[in-house]
């Protein structure tokens, strides 16, 4: 496991981030296939082995517990003076005032003698026992050695869809043997630092095996290092892929879209059906082949490593995506996306998170920077049926709170500053994370705010001169927002980021055109080289 985790590390981080940036043209492209494909061959034979360990660590452990049995069994019949035979009978002396003595067998019976009191009694006791434990341990041996046999891996390079598929049912077969062991003592998640103690208490071998039976319980948890994380992520992203893939690939042709109706052609519901489900596959592979992407962008104009820290496709899906280790990062931004964010659209966001850590870099002075993409909560999907309302804000909050929690709980060498950005109704979950609840946030940015729940900078709890609202001359949004439930209140009245009498600083938006034409101010905010970007990344280095 150790060597094939080294080998993934060797290929990532010193064959394919410096390809990036030193090599071009066809040779490059071919080269890049090839060292994608052993990466993922790495990454495909550490599930397939942490698979067989978590097995044979399980049945290692079962078994010990039936040759406890036997031994105390054994160390029971030596102290009464007993005899023990290769077969499991057992050999008894007569009791007094009995004159014969006996051999008892693990099939109920005495193979010598009617008598020999309660030596007879004591003899079969333990010659039950020992019958009970080698049963046990013969029925274990031989429902591992099926099990085993099952995690069988064809003899191609290729990891594709169906290797996936076969690696998620061997996880799910391992889960199901391992399980007794290991769920019980999996962290409920709702607090990162008994997380972390609970985690620092495990062997290196542990660990894996909770990786290998649940990736996807491990990858949620908050407050685990960022490279367990990424590692139980990348496996769930994978298996999941692969099976979307597959239910995508698996559904019918599409029903007629129009029906004949009495005044003419009516839509089809059961077209619409199938529509739904098929978008709805779809988006989540197109989210998905958008986290692959950036993940495997490390060593792009210097980007470095990314981390996936969070991964599922409940509700609208959602996705944890760090670049640069956030565990030894000196300064760390949370980005946090609003409405229409989901799975489906999560690139964007990606890119958002990549260019705000370029232009981070450029500006720390040597000093370590990692940008998160957090979409950790199910965003508005509507903006005139869902966007008004707080309660995407306040459900997202308390995750956004045990995330950034966790965040620090697992850093190393001391505080990072934290910065928070919300755009657009992320800026109300940052809002409503602050005022109910601990946000742990040195500095926030709301960008292009609707209303933050909160009427003054001074209520978010981290001081007016920590708070920083960046707002487009021509962004409709912060506008808008005051007609809201969505803002707090200042003097009775509707109050938004911006404002008069929000307090906080103001960023200096800058003078490009898109901030000025409303179809396209609101998202402009993270433009490439805009002065809105720049000044973002002085507040996440501490200059600004």
């Amino acid at each position: 496991m150790n060597e094939l985790e080294a080998g993934r590390g060797t290929v990532d981080r010193r064959l394919l981030a410096p390809l990036h940036g030193t090599w071009q043209g066809r040779d490059t492209e071919a080269a890049f296939q090839r060292l994608t494909r052993l990466s993922r061959n790495f990454e495909y034979g550490m599930a397939e082995s942490g698979d067989v360990r978590t097995l044979l660590a399980s049945m290692s452990a079962e078994l010990g517990a039936q040759q406890k049995s036997l031994r105390q069994a054994l160390a029971e019949a030596a102290r009464l003076g007993f005899t023990v035979n290769s077969d499991g009978r057992v050999g008894y002396p007569a009791s007094p005032p009995m004159r014969h003595g006996g051999t008892a067998t693990g099939a109920g019976g005495l193979a010598l003698g009617a008598q020999g009191g309660d030596n007879r009694a004591r003899a079969q006791a333990i010659a039950d026992r020992i019958r009970r434990a080698v049963t046990q341990a013969t029925a274990i041996d031989e429902r591992y050695a099926a099990a085993l046999a099952k995690l069988a891996t064809t003899a191609d390079l290729r990891v594709t869809a169906r290797t996936w598929l076969d690696a998620r049912n061997d996880g799910r077969l391992v889960a199901g043997l391992a399980d007794t062991g290991l769920r019980p003592r999996i962290p409920d998640g709702k607090d990162p630092k008994k997380t972390a103690e609970s985690w620092r208490g495990l062997t290196p071998e542990q660990r894996q095996e909770y990786i290998t039976a649940h990736p996807d319980k491990i990858g949620a948890l908050d407050g685990l290092p960022a490279d367990i994380r990424d590692q139980a992520n990348r496996l769930v992203l994978h298996e999941t892929h692969a099976d979307v893939q597959q239910r995508l690939n698996a559904l019918e042709k599409p029903p007629e879209q129009f029906l004949s109706g009495p005044t003419g052609p009516v839509t089809n519901p059961l077209y619409q059906i199938w529509k739904d489900e098929h978008d709805r596959l779809a988006g989540q592979l197109k989210g998905m082949n958008a986290i692959q992407t950036n993940l495997d962008m490390a060593g792009q104009k210097n980007l470095p490593e990314g981390y996936l820290l969070g991964f599922d496709t409940r509700g609208n899906g959602h996705a944890i995506v760090a670049r640069g280790n956030p565990d030894t990062a000196a300064h760390t931004a949370v980005y946090v996306p609003g409405t229409y964010a989901d799975l489906a659209a999560i690139g964007t966001g990606l890119n958002r998170g990549n260019d705000l850590w370029l232009t981070a870099h450029q500006m720390s002075r040597g000093e370590s920077v990692s940008t998160i993409t957090w979409l950790g909560y199910d965003a508005p999907q509507s903006i005139p049926l869902e966007a008004p309302f707080r309660h995407y804000a306040d459900e997202g909050a308390p995750l956004l709170n045990q995330f950034v929690d966790g965040t620090r709980t697992a850093h190393q060498g001391g505080s990072a500053h934290m910065t928070m950005i919300g755009h657009s109704y992320g800026s109300t979950v940052i809002g409503s994370a602050a005022v109910h609840g601990y946000l742990g946030a040195d500095d926030i940015i709301f960008a292009g705010s609707p209303g933050v729940e909160a009427g003054r900078a001074s209520e978010l709890g981290i001081g007016d001169d920590h708070v920083y609202t960046d707002r487009a001359p021509g962004d409709p949004v912060p506008y808008g927002g005051d007609h809201t439930e969505l803002p707090g209140r200042f003097l009775g009245m509707a109050s938004v980021p911006g404002d008069p009498g929000f307090g906080g600083r103001r960023l200096d938006y800058g003078m490009e055109a898109e901030g000025f034409n409303p179809a396209t101010a609101h998202t402009s905010y993270f433009d490439k080289n805009s002065t809105s970007l720049r000044n973002m990344a002085k507040v996440v280095t501490g200059i600004q």
